[in-house]
């Protein structure tokens, strides 16, 4: 009976020492198609004077199939952003002149090999937001860490990306902090709308 005993636990003991193995080894991501497209069908700018909604499409990609998840570490850039004209409420434009941003890794949640969720930085935005009631312009600067808008990617159970959430604050040339909230349901590869799947390996 102690022998079965003892020959039960060094087997669990086996299958927790893989299982650790496994996730410490899992220090990579696998992207099936590094470039994407992102559409917000409204994208929200609050800041001190009032709110902006404008409707937005990003374009991007990640650095290869295979990207380690070293946290700072550079992922990707975002290569194109087209603001509707005109915005729903207020304005809003980009300056071409600053692109691309830089896309950083910060984290994941879920189980692995499969995550949930991807955390991600986006720095050096720079847009131009015009409030709707005076009409006063301020630039927004996202070139500190601090300023940098935080992006959340949610992936299904089929490895798909699904939506890519974007948050966060930036100073502004007015002197209040812009805070950005929107979501993309439409977030897949710009030449097929093939959904981009992902996995930790």
């Amino acid at each position: 009976m102690r022998s079965a005993r003892l020959i039960l636990i060094a087997l669990a003991s086996a299958v927790l020492l893989s299982a650790i193995a496994g996730q410490a080894s899992a220090g990579r991501l696998s992207i099936t198609i590094p470039r994407w497209r992102a559409t917000f069908p409204s994208l929200e700018i609050t800041s001190g004077l009032a709110t902006t909604r404008c409707a937005v499409t990003l374009e991007g990609s990640f650095d290869s199939r295979t990207i380690n998840k070293t946290p700072r570490s550079l992922t990707g850039l975002i290569t194109r952003a087209i603001a509707a004209n005109p915005c729903a409420v207020g304005g809003l434009t980009f300056l071409a002149e600053t692109l691309p941003w830089h896309q950083t890794w910060e984290s994941f949640s879920g189980t692995l090999p499969r995550p949930g969720l991807l955390r991600r930085f986006w720095r050096w935005i720079r847009p131009r937001i015009r409030e709707p009631t005076f009409g006063v312009e301020c630039l927004a600067n996202g070139s500190t860490e601090a300023d940098a808008l935080r992006v959340r990617e949610n992936i299904e159970a089929g490895e798909a990306f699904t939506t890519l959430v974007i948050e966060g604050s930036m100073e502004t040339s007015c002197g209040a902090r812009a805070t950005f909230a929107g979501t993309s349901n439409n977030y897949s590869t710009p030449e097929s709308g093939a959904a981009i799947r992902v996995r930790l390996i």
